[in-house]
């Protein structure tokens, strides 16, 4: 390999270093979101209904997402026909999800509802299978 390509290869891997750390620090953030949010929503079940938890929370998640849009983010947009399929994803993938989930939490410990959600890949594997 001629001393350029190597340059190259040494210039290339220093300038993704800074990449990867961010991209370590993102993941090490998510982390700590998902597992604290746990805790919280066993906080805020004690004087709230878990579906009106559930919805508080997508309210405040939307607000904090519309103020994205409003910075001119880019968005790609959601073709018409698609669009039904986009809102049944959102009421069942997320709306009866975190509403089951919270319904969970209310009813055991954030320990043994953490565990059982990590367990998603196991069972998606069994499921799988059938």
């Amino acid at each position: 390999m001629p001393i350029d390509d190597n340059k190259a290869i040494k210039n290339e891997i220093e300038n993704n270093i800074p990449n990867e750390k961010m991209g370590i620090l993102s993941v090490v953030g998510a982390v700590v979101l998902w597992s604290t949010s746990f805790a919280a929503i066993k906080i805020g079940l004690v004087g709230i209904p878990p579906i009106t938890f559930a919805a508080i929370r997508f309210i405040v998640a939307s607000i904090l997402m519309s103020g994205l849009v409003l910075t001119g983010m880019q968005l790609e947009s959601v073709p018409l026909k698609s669009l039904w399929k986009l809102v049944l994803g959102g009421l069942l993938g997320i709306t009866a999800i975190f509403s089951l989930h919270n319904l969970g939490m209310q009813r055991t410990t954030s320990a043994d509802a953490n565990l059982l959600v990590a367990s998603y890949p196991v069972i998606i594997l069994l499921l799988e299978v059938l």
